[in-house]
């Protein structure tokens, strides 16, 4: 008798009002163990079925999340490429200039050339960090080597202006430089270049009137001194628009043809010293930026 109640669980529901009446029910041992396994099993499965929901949703966000980074980053990898080629165009075309302009001025042409590879191949913000320090140095360095050509050329310009490069005077050259036998033999140290009396004489480069005055042979004569061991001479002539120690540009008119010391007619002697020589003036006369850079100044 005992062991048939122990193959039972009593459950006893008793309600709270005293009218209604309490309800008494037995359940066997072995279902009751069986739905409350049922039910710790069920409960588990739901657990667990939560849980890996709840993963799978936050892998599936962390998916889009990822697609949607990637699809941004492939966004600038192409927009960077666009402009690194576009870039690259520019840098080029600069670098062929600065080259023509180096070749023209006689300098150095061995140029670092700047080489921009695609974009395709960046992989990771590493890459294009990386890729922008390149663009970046390189740009750098041009914009170093423009400074120092532009440098050169204020420089060069400087000097080109204050080099003999165009006549004192348009006319007929009378006598050239070296030796003669006439009017007066020997050694003939500039140019003759005839003109009417009176005709203005002008500056051939910048400079600095260093004599204006009356010199033996040559009459009447204006000396400029251009710097870098230049200095012409203007002889023969009427009279001064200059004074010593005055500051002149080229082609401004220093004085007028004459026909003082040693003269035939009237014209204007000129002469070129460089480092205190004598040199031709012809190889001046209308002198361009291409020859005077030959000269290697």
């Amino acid at each position: 008798m005992e062991n048939s109640k122990k193959e039972f669980y009593t459950f006893i529901l008793v309600p709270h009002s005293p009218e209604q009446r309490t309800f008494v029910i037995k359940v066997p041992r072995r279902l009751a163990k069986f739905f409350v396994s049922s039910a710790v099993t069920a409960c588990v499965v739901l657990v667990s079925l939560f849980v890996y929901s709840s993963y799978m949703a936050r892998r599936v966000v962390s998916y889009e999340d990822i697609k949607s980074k990637m699809l941004v980053q492939d966004q600038l990898i192409r927009k960077f490429d666009d402009q690194t080629r576009l870039l690259s165009k520019e840098i080029t075309n600069l670098s062929d200039k600065e080259w023509q302009i180096r070749k023209m001025l006689g300098l150095n042409t061995d140029t670092n050339e700047l080489r921009l590879s695609s974009g395709k191949d960046t992989k990771t913000g590493e890459d294009l960090d990386r890729k922008i320090d390149l663009i970046n140095n390189n740009i750098k360095e041009r914009q170093n080597s423009l400074e120092r050509l532009l440098s050169f050329a204020g420089e060069f310009r400087k000097r080109f202006a204050s080099m003999p490069s165009v006549w004192p005077s348009y006319g007929r050259i009378m006598s050239t430089f070296g030796y003669r036998a006439s009017p007066w033999r020997g050694f003939h140290s500039g140019i003759d270049i005839s003109g009417a009396f009176g005709s203005p004489i002008r500056a051939t480069a910048n400079g600095v009137v260093s004599f204006a005055g009356w010199r033996t042979g040559y009459g009447k004569a204006v000396m400029i001194d251009h710097g870098f061991g230049y200095q012409t001479l203007y002889g023969h002539t009427s009279r001064f628009a200059v004074s010593m120690g005055q500051r002149i540009r080229k082609g401004q008119v220093i004085a007028y043809i004459g026909m003082t010391g040693f003269s035939t007619g009237p014209h204007v002697h000129y002469e070129i010293l460089r480092n205190g020589s004598c040199i031709n003036p012809i190889n001046y006369l209308n002198l361009n930026l291409a020859e005077s850079l030959e000269r290697r100044l």
